[in-house]
């Protein structure tokens, strides 16, 4: 299981553009890039990850039994703070997300499990499953917005979560002038499925980064 280039990439541009320190600095991303590909690599981060996956599966999806397939596309989120690893080989801080299918009672879901270390202690729980492009901060706002698009259809019921999310599409061209540089900017469109007292509905989240930030739009998806 490899950290892959995107990641090694994103260390790179985020160093200063010129001089005998841009070259020391490189050289510092680069064995940051290998430290951190040891790191998910370790079988007990293998095993962390497995189980946080396997049992956001079944809690969420209603299901007795999972099996989580190996991790993939490892990423991280500059906006959260910068990466390290400690003495030990083990993640000191910065936030790594990771991407598991987990099969189940016929069943197929993406799990995307979130790694930091807290006061020194590892901790591998479990993000938006499925396919979002929002950050975990962006993901934690869209929240509200998710439940006011399913709103007018639940009734009385006080037990909704999220069980899965899809990216659809971009929905207009890029915005050089956006403050997140994300694809370029781009607004996009997912629709995320909520599960409310066994009722499961969808609703369409639109994403459109600006100046400021990213706003944030819901509607019940159509046909839904």
């Amino acid at each position: 299981m490899r950290i892959g280039r995107s990641l090694a990439l994103l260390l790179l541009l985020m160093l200063p553009a010129s001089g005998p320190a841009h070259a020391a600095t490189q050289a510092e991303a680069q064995k940051l890039v290998g430290d951190i590909d040891a790191f998910v690599d370790k079988p007990e981060h293998r095993q962390a990850v497995a189980s946080a996956a396997t049992q956001a599966f079944k809690t969420f999806q209603q299901c007795d039994s999972g099996t989580a397939g190996p991790a993939d596309k490892p990423m991280f989120f500059p906006m959260l703070g910068p990466l390290s690893v400690d003495a030990k080989g083990n993640l000191a801080s910065g936030l790594l997300k990771e991407s598991v299918l987990v099969t189940g009672c016929g069943k197929q879901k993406v799990e995307n499990i979130l790694t930091l270390s807290d006061k020194g202690q590892l901790k591998s729980v479990a993000g938006l499953p499925g396919t979002s492009h929002a950050d975990p901060v962006l993901a934690r706002d869209s929240m509200q917005y998710a439940f006011m698009g399913i709103a007018r259809k639940v009734g009385q019921c006080r037990d909704i979560h999220v069980i899965d999310t899809q990216y659809d599409e971009f929905e207009g061209p890029p915005n050089p002038t956006a403050k997140s540089q994300t694809n370029g900017g781009r607004p996009w469109r997912e629709t995320w499925t909520m599960n409310a007292c066994g009722n499961l509905l969808d609703t369409d989240i639109h994403y459109i980064p600006d100046e400021t930030g990213t706003a944030i739009q819901a509607t019940v998806a159509p046909g839904k």
